[in-house]
């Protein structure tokens, strides 16, 4: 499978070179990772991949998810760690700092989802709880406000939200 021969690829490539970190990124619901994620690892680590990170996209959950999308996000993260600790074998702080989290600010593409800049902060103070790996988010393009204020959509070059510019970075950039 495309899978098998990807994982294959990357444990040799790991091989010829040892400090090479592999992390993958990989959608995710509040529930945690999808089962297509959860083998992908598990075929990975079979296949011999040291798997560094799984980086969980937080977004676009789908109409049911309409709360707050920074509880969503540490929903995900605990469900995406026992996954994690389970497939990979890991101990408990281990598989923390082996998730990273990326959300998409604003607006997300799913409307009614809305990552705010206090769900940025929140998700800060459960990272450094944690342990995480890190924060992201998608995207940095998007890190202030639209011309005209607050959107209902999503923006690829705004985040549809009433912001400061670079609010989200410096909210991110709490977690070292």
């Amino acid at each position: 499978t495309a899978n098998a021969n990807r994982a294959k690829a990357i444990a040799k490539l790991q091989q010829q070179h040892p400090n090479l970190d592999v992390s993958f990124t990989l959608p995710v619901m509040p529930e945690g990772l999808t089962q297509d994620g959860v083998n992908l690892l598990s075929n990975a680590k079979s296949n011999g991949v040291k798997i560094s990170a799984v980086n969980i996209m937080a977004m676009d959950y789908g109409p049911s998810y309409n709360g707050d999308m920074g509880t969503y996000a540490e929903q995900a993260a605990t469900a995406t760690q026992a996954q994690v600790k389970s497939v990979l074998g890991l101990s408990d702080s281990a598989a923390w700092k082996s998730v990273a989290i990326t959300p998409m600010i604003g607006v997300n593409d799913v409307a009614a989802e809305t990552f705010k800049v206090d769900d940025a902060t929140q998700l800060v103070a459960f990272a450094k709880s944690k342990g995480l790996g890190w924060l992201s988010m998608w995207s940095a393009t998007r890190d202030k406000q639209c011309p005209g204020g607050a959107k209902n959509s999503a923006d690829a070059t705004c985040s549809s939200i009433v912001q400061d510019a670079g609010a989200f970075s410096k909210a991110f950039g709490a977690y070292k």
